[in-house]
Parts: structure tokens; sequence; C-alpha cells
């Protein structure tokens, strides 16, 4: 399987702008033989001093339903980041989308930046997905920097890692060093979106032993694959009897 990572240069703050580039970017993802794209966290955003909660959407919204008809046309899945309104919150949403214009999964992110608490909502749980004998995870900004929500995504039964930056993360190279050590400590590949430099860290293809498959370039397109076999079934032995405590919470 082959899958695209688009890496724009910045965000764009009006829709139809972001949508006739996104329209561009899977027309070339498909025609390169391509089966999912996958988007950087929010690349649709508020313009600057605008409050998220005004131009978040619900999860079937306007956007969405623009987006899915992308797929249809493209035949090709879409995995895009969002501001979700849901429930009188606004959370960091990232939805992914089949070649049908399916809904598969819509993952609120779960670990929240200092500065973002008080405007987004922190999600409740961690998500896995069908997709072309897959089981790819979902990973959203804060998460990748914790080694916990890939470890349960690995538990869980994920092969691959799907994760999305918002250029406000770690600086590049302690960036790669996280890629490589939440793939190596997990034996799943990892695929990553972000932001071109030097507005983001850029996007990587990271191997399930931790090498570097591929790395953001000056094109805003990146190929990753063919994925067949990159998983691994060589998992660490783990001794849960020793760390089970850390998962408790003292009344």
């Amino acid at each position: 399987m082959r899958i695209a990572i688009w890496q724009p240069a910045a965000p764009f703050t009006a829709r139809q702008p972001f949508v006739t580039a996104l329209a561009a970017v899977m027309a070339r993802a498909a025609a390169a033989g391509c089966r999912l794209l996958l988007a950087p966290e929010r690349p649709l955003r508020a313009p600057e001093g605008t409050p998220p909660a005004d131009v978040a959407e619900p999860s079937d919204g306007a956007l969405a339903r623009s987006l899915a008809a992308l797929c249809r046309r493209h035949r090709l899945g879409l995995a895009f980041g969002y501001q979700e309104r849901f429930a009188g919150h606004v959370h960091a949403s990232l939805m992914v989308l089949s070649p049908e214009g399916l809904a598969l999964a819509n993952y609120r992110r779960a670990h929240l930046r200092r500065e973002e608490e008080g405007w987004i909502a922190a999600g409740n749980w961690l998500t896995l997905f069908p997709f072309a004998r897959w089981r790819p995870g979902l990973l959203g900004g804060a998460d990748l920097e914790h080694p916990e929500p890939a470890r349960a995504l690995a538990l869980t039964g994920a092969d691959l890692l799907l994760a999305v930056g918002d250029g406000a993360g770690p600086e590049p190279a302690i960036l790669r060093t996280l890629l490589a050590a939440r793939a190596w400590e997990n034996r799943l590949p990892i695929l990553y979106a972000d932001f071109a430099p030097p507005r983001g860290a850029g996007s990587a293809a990271v191997a399930a032993d931790g090498r570097a498959l591929a790395g953001a370039g000056e094109d805003e397109l990146l190929i990753a694959g063919p994925l067949a076999g990159e998983a691994s079934d060589r998992r660490p032995k783990r001794r849960p009897e020793l760390y089970a405590r850390l998962t408790e919470i003292d009344g």
C-alpha cells in the first residue's frame, strides 16, 4: 500500500483555497497509485485573532461533506485534522474518509499542550480503523510526545501509526528522534504529516525498526510505500506486573 503525506507550506485561513489546494494534491496522490492521503493537523484554521469556536464544525458539517466529495472524485482515502464542534466543546480532531467518501474514524486528540488548555477539549479514547487490510492507529499533535498512546494502540492491534502535527511541536531534530523511538519501541511503521519548514517540522515516514523511509523535501507531497511487510512481529517483551501500578489513579 502506498500512502501520500501532504506538507503544505502553512495553514489555510479560507476554505476555498484549502479545498482547491487539497484537490490538486489528491489528484497527484491518486495518479501515483496511493490509497490514502495524510494531511497535517488543522490545515484549515481560524484567521489570527478569531476564536477557534467560531470556525469549528461538526463531524458531518459542510467541510467534511466537501472533502468526502473529493475522495469519491479521486478514489482516494483521506485523513485530515480539523476543529470539531461537539456538545458545546471544540476538539482537535482527526477524521478518516474512505475512497468512497465514507467516514471510517473520527479521533479527538487525547493530549493537550499547556497553551491549548481552555480552548480545546481533550478526547478520552484512542482509535484504530480498518483500511486496505491494515489497522492504522491515529495520533494527533501532542499525543506523539507521550509514549503511552502509541503503546496502547500497538497493544490493541495497530499495525501502522498515522500521526499529524500542527507546526507547534518539538524542533525537527527532536521530532525525528521521537518518531524513531515510537516506531522502534512498538515495532510499528509511523507516517507523520506536518507543515513544511520553517512553519513546521516537515513530514516523514519511519520504518518499524526506526529507520527513516522518507523525509521532508521541497515537494509538498511525500510518497511512502509500498508498506507491505513493514510491520514487525518481533514486538518487545513486556513485564506488565512491574508497571501496572503506573496506570492506577489514587482516590
